[in-house]
């Protein structure tokens, strides 16, 4: 099997055979150069896929033992990489080994930092002062880099009807691309308990 039948075979079942027939005819047309970017760019797509896949369906069993832990209050982070670059840890907030947080071009990576339990620290009425908790780190692949930050902490808030002020947890995240190049980055919350111990889970989007 050559290399244009070998792509060609992917698409078996899933277009017509005409549908295949006119694009064999296109890519024989194609320089060697041209067919190979157009191969290599369908791997990559088919691999992000892929791996997205795992990624969604290996977060909620994640989430869920995350927040059955009730010793801290922990960050789940899955970071998904939408880009051909491996992205390394380069600062963070906590210690870790070179290499140990890479993400593959179409990978992703999944970890849990724990925190302190957020609580109030104050014993005096008038004066409410909470534990926090704060991480922070750095991702670059050559030219590109970004960078995330979350911070939470107790708050007291008031309830009409409620005959005193609630605790609430108050939550900040902030993104951004740091590097030479402009690298596409972005969060989502995926999941938070708005009852101790807090806990919450952010997928985060490179590229």
């Amino acid at each position: 099997m050559d290399d244009i039948e070998e792509h060609l075979s992917h698409f078996v079942g899933k277009v017509s055979p005409e549908d295949i027939e006119r694009e064999r005819v296109y890519l024989s047309g194609l320089s060697k150069e041209r067919f190979e970017e157009i191969r290599a760019q369908y791997a990559f797509e088919r691999a992000y896929d892929s791996n997205y896949k795992q990624a969604m369906q290996l977060q909620p069993g994640q989430w869920d033992a995350v927040r059955k832990k009730t010793s801290g209050t922990y960050v789940l982070f899955q970071i998904i990489n939408r880009t051909r670059e491996t992205f390394s840890l380069t600062s963070s907030t906590w210690p870790s080994e070179p290499g140990s947080y890479d993400i593959a071009p179409a990978g992703y990576i999944i970890f849990v930092l724990p925190g302190n339990l957020l609580k109030r620290i104050s014993s005096v009425k008038s004066d409410y002062r909470s534990s926090q908790i704060s991480h922070q780190f750095t991702y670059r692949s050559g030219d590109y880099a970004f960078n995330f930050s979350t911070t939470a902490h107790l708050t007291l808030k008031y309830e009409p009807f409620a005959f005193g002020d609630t605790t609430s947890v108050s939550r900040r995240h902030s993104i951004r691309s740091i590097g030479e190049k402009e690298v596409a980055c972005e969060y989502v919350l995926e999941q938070n308990l708005s009852s101790s111990p807090y806990s919450y889970a952010i997928t985060i989007h490179i590229g």
